[in-house]
């Protein structure tokens, strides 16, 4: 994992601890903490301060391809081959969560929350959206479009719609309504 200054284009530090390929980086609001996912199947927090790793969620089976935080930055949640979306208390070995994927061969590419922090959305190697409610991690909606693997996605600012994009080279923007 590397940071740079944005103005100066410097690098600032290199933390480097994982034995797989990095696939997701996020960075705490407060500019104080780093979060990596990798293919060793490590989610590793880096004290940016100190410039070393402060602690490490590891899963049992299958890399990581991706992570994000809760809204609060108490949770993580990762999603990757295990098939699962699993969610960890930051300072907390062990996950305090796992809701299944739905279908025996969809591996999570993409994870997105929305801005309220109320929705999630995995899409992966089947081409597949699956919308979550973050409180109880109940899967809300699965939709097909993609002929490809999803490889990224995002809500829109106010959480109406999702937008994916895959290896098919197709964007959909996906309507969202809430009750």
């Amino acid at each position: 994992v590397r940071l740079w200054e944005l103005r100066s284009r410097d690098l600032i530090s290199h933390l480097k601890e994982h034995v797989g390929r990095v696939n997701s980086v996020v960075i705490s609001e407060d500019d104080t903490h780093c979060f990596s996912a990798s293919r060793d199947r490590c989610a590793l927090r880096w004290s940016l301060r100190h410039e070393k790793r402060t602690f490490c969620h590891m899963q049992r089976m299958g890399g990581l391809n991706c992570i994000i935080l809760s809204k609060d930055e108490s949770h993580l949640l990762t999603c990757g081959q295990e098939r699962c979306l699993t969610f960890w208390n930051v300072s907390q070995e062990n996950s305090v969560h796992r809701v299944e994927l739905d279908g025996d061969n969809d591996e999570a590419f993409a994870l997105a929350k929305s801005p309220d922090g109320s929705l999630l959305a995995t899409g992966g190697s089947a081409g597949i959206l699956r919308l979550f409610s973050y409180e109880s991690g109940k899967c809300l909606a699965v939709k097909t479009g993609h002929s490809r693997p999803i490889r990224a996605l995002a809500f829109s600012p106010d959480a109406r719609q999702v937008i994916s994009t895959g290896e098919d080279r197709a964007i959909f923007i996906w309507n969202i309504f809430k009750d």
